[in-house]
């Protein structure tokens, strides 16, 4: 039996990181806060994010994927209504946000609190976003 140990793998020009494909790791991230000023703390393989208006946000992702079916997941944590909790970003949060199209390199998406009395939600700029896509890169 033999064992394959290393510190670092890179790609084959001996600098640039591997690109992971046909697997199902998460293939790009993103932790933000779009409070006040918007600021991207950390990520990885994440072009840019566009903060489009309070609690909807267009994420880029730096490696297109090779069909618009990968899935983008995230949540949020933040104050509402003087109470903190973490609670989900997606593509809808209510009756009232329509889907957006998501292509193969960005998604639109919206954070904000989701009422149980039936009667939608209110999107809501996070103090900590997080969103990781998994899916096959083209």
């Amino acid at each position: 039996m033999s064992d394959l140990r290393v510190d670092t793998i890179t790609a084959s020009d001996g600098t640039s990181p591997v690109t992971l494909t046909k697997q199902q790791a998460s293939k790009s991230w993103v932790n933000f806060n779009s409070l006040n000023t918007f600021v991207i703390r950390d990520s990885f393989a994440n072009s840019s994010v566009t903060d489009n208006a309070t609690g909807n946000f267009t994420i880029n992702v730096s490696n297109a994927f090779d069909n618009s079916s990968y899935i983008a997941m995230g949540a949020n944590e933040s104050e509402y209504n003087h109470s903190r909790g973490v609670s989900g970003i997606g593509v809808a949060i209510s009756g009232a946000r329509t889907i957006d199209d998501q292509t193969t390199s960005r998604i639109t998406m919206y954070s904000g609190y989701n009422s149980n009395t039936g009667s939608g939600g209110a999107a809501y700029d996070t103090e900590v976003g997080f969103v990781h896509f998994i899916g096959d890169l083209a």
